[in-house]
């Protein structure tokens, strides 16, 4: 069964003052609430399921960072700002992200505080306890945890629901530098769905 969709004009309402900048990612909870992740202020905010705006969330723990472009050698720095890539939302309603300049995922409650973060903070690394540019995150029924690990890593980490890292599979390739891999190829995976 496929769902129908339209374009509604005004929709989402944003707040005065407010505006999207670089929308990476949009998700639904169980209640019908719509998620975004963009690299503007107020980078993860929520909406009721007529677009209303309710709240942003996180915003402590979500702070602007320096991202590198991987494709230079050495990589180079793009710019300052809110690098959220991946969102999810699991099937307790807890909101996750990625966090491409920090190397992180963060996992926060249906009111916005943080409850477990995985990664080293500004520490790249392949090491199971480090993401080098996660890209997506997803939850299963069972709690279980997969981050894709896209951009510097090119490999799937599995963790246990309580953050416990348990395997990783796949690795960049050896190809020449001109013929790296293209986003969302096989080889540098940047979404995953359940």
């Amino acid at each position: 069964m496929h769902a129908s969709y339209s374009k509604q004009a005004g929709w989402p309402k944003l707040p005065d003052g407010f505006a999207f900048r670089m929308v990476s990612n949009i998700a639904e909870d169980s209640l019908g609430r719509i998620y975004f992740v963009h690299r503007g202020a107020r980078p993860l905010v929520r909406f009721d399921r007529d677009g209303n705006f309710l709240e942003s969330l996180g915003e402590p723990d979500l702070p602007q960072s320096v991202n590198y472009d991987l494709s230079k050698n050495p990589p180079q720095p793009i710019g300052r700002e809110y690098w959220l890539r991946g969102l999810h939302v699991d099937p307790w309603n807890n909101i996750w992200v990625t966090d491409l300049g920090r190397h992180l995922v963060l996992k926060f409650d249906p009111h916005g505080r943080l409850l477990m973060t995985l990664g080293q903070s500004g520490q790249p690394g392949e090491a199971l306890d480090r993401f080098n540019q996660p890209t997506a995150v997803v939850v299963d029924r069972s709690g279980h945890i997969y981050v894709a690990d896209g951009y510097g890593n090119s490999r799937i980490v599995k963790y246990s629901a309580d953050g416990r890292p348990q395997l990783a599979w796949g690795r960049k390739g050896s190809a020449p530098a001109n013929s790296r891999p293209r986003t969302g190829s096989p080889s540098m995976p940047t979404v995953t769905s359940m």
